[in-house]
């Protein structure tokens, strides 16, 4: 909004609280006709140039899209939209060159070594950033004007935890791609993380604040990575049942202290079950 403000000011002989209007009636509309570019080149990186060309349209003749991204709606979808498509188009060539990375097969889940092959695999990961660094700077960006980033978060949470269920019924090492997400996630956590702690606003901890899924986004991303690749080398059954095991022993004392009360007592009144299980939960911490 400021950058548009200040490349409209001199057509209006210097006004800056017009051309910052201008700007915030404008930028709506130039976002939502942005956001076609990256659909139509997801598309077509997988499916071929008739399918860029027909999900341009698509998303350009979608009802909600288009009275989201009307002229003069000061709304902050469109530039939500924009900048998880761009987030989206580059966390698929992030991807794809991941899965050529070599690794080790040692069958041992100590800490160790799953610590040495991480540090491995994440410079290995920082050697691809000319094409992920866009996976980290669209949510940043999202994240400075909008407190609701942390849904993009959870998509990328769903992708992952679908990409390494899939990798360890195969016997495929997810690693790679481990490295990538966390690295990735406590990036996009610490670089906001200076405007959201400042100390006029006050917003960390607040619950309209810093949204507080991501706390448990970033630590179910850890457990996930860490299940999938310290037991990598056992049938993939016993560790989808220990991992929902995992899961339900944490999710159910999470339960277990909200019905006690506990949180009450040491001075939190959000309730995170809510948090975490229900939407309308959700948008009230966002």
């Amino acid at each position: 909004m400021a950058l548009g403000g200040v490349a409209l000011d001199p057509f209006l002989e210097g006004d800056v609280h017009d051309a910052a209007w201008w700007s915030i009636a404008g930028m709506p509309a130039l976002f939502g006709a942005l956001t076609v570019l990256p659909i139509a080149a997801t598309c077509k990186r997988f499916f071929g140039t008739g399918a860029g060309a027909i999900g341009a349209w698509l998303m350009a003749l979608m009802p909600g899209h288009v009275s989201h991204s009307t002229f003069a709606l000061a709304d902050h979808d469109a530039f939500v939209i924009l900048f998880m498509s761009l987030d989206s188009t580059s966390g698929y060539a992030l991807l794809i060159p991941l899965a050529t990375i070599s690794y080790s097969r040692t069958p041992t889940g100590t800490l160790f070594t799953l610590s040495r092959e991480f540090v491995q695999h994440s410079r290995s990961t920082l050697l691809l950033w000319h094409k992920p660094s866009w996976l980290v700077f669209p949510f940043c960006t999202v994240a400075l004007g909008w407190k609701g980033f942390v849904y993009g978060l959870a998509i990328v949470y769903a992708a992952f935890f679908v990409q390494t269920a899939i990798n360890l019924v195969r016997r495929r090492d997810s690693m790679p791609v481990t490295a990538a997400i966390i690295v990735m996630m406590l990036t996009t956590f610490i670089l906001p993380l200076p405007f959201y702690g400042n100390l006029q606003l006050n917003l960390i901890w607040d619950a309209r604040g810093f949204p507080k899924p991501l706390f448990y986004i970033v630590g179910f991303t850890i457990i996930n990575g860490w299940i999938v690749t310290a037991f990598r080398d056992k049938p993939w059954l016993m560790v989808i049942i220990m991992g929902a095991g995992i899961s339900t022993v944490l999710l159910g004392t999470l339960y277990i202290l909200q019905v006690l009360g506990i949180f009450q007592r040491l001075g939190r009144t959000d309730n995170r079950w809510i948090l975490l299980h229900q939407e309308q939960g959700l948008r009230n911490h966002c």
